[in-house]
């Protein structure tokens, strides 16, 4: 979460003036784009199939009034699998994309991987989201648990 400092002025009913630092989020209380939920336990037996590998998939939220550019930024996990956004890849404001392991057809909701293989650890891991700069967005982590969770 970034926060930046800011100072007010407070008036009295003397027309005191008295400097109050506070702190600004977005109204969500979070970053302007972070994760959302993560499905890290493909349902059903791991075989796979294309089929098994999309039904593993992170989100990625855009929680600000304003349209984000995400191209080339990434997601990766504690491997080092690395995916990067397309270059002129933008989330409309308060939507969501969803990147799924596997291979498909990019969409504005649903991004693929293109993967062969699961990515995400099913007793474990870490998300990260990082923009084009390299600067660190958000973290998920979870341990072995349900399959899902919201980040």
């Amino acid at each position: 979460m970034r926060f930046r400092m800011g100072v007010i002025a407070v008036f009295t009913a003397a027309t005191l003036v008295v400097p109050v630092t506070m702190l600004e989020a977005s109204a969500a209380g979070r970053a302007p784009v972070s994760f959302g939920r993560v499905q890290y336990d493909s349902p059903g037996s791991d075989r796979g199939s294309n089929r098994s590998l999309n039904a593993e998939w992170i989100r990625v939220t855009n929680h600000s009034n304003k349209v984000r550019r995400l191209g080339r930024w990434t997601v990766r996990d504690e491997a080092n699998h690395v995916y990067r956004f397309p270059r002129r890849f933008r989330l409309r404001p308060h939507r969501t994309v969803q990147i799924h392991t596997g291979s498909g057809r990019n969409t504005r909701s649903d991004l693929y991987w293109d993967q062969g293989s699961y990515v995400w650890n099913n007793t474990g891991d870490r998300a990260i989201l990082r923009s084009r700069s390299g600067a660190r967005k958000d973290v998920c982590s979870w341990g072995d648990g349900s399959g899902s969770m919201r980040c």
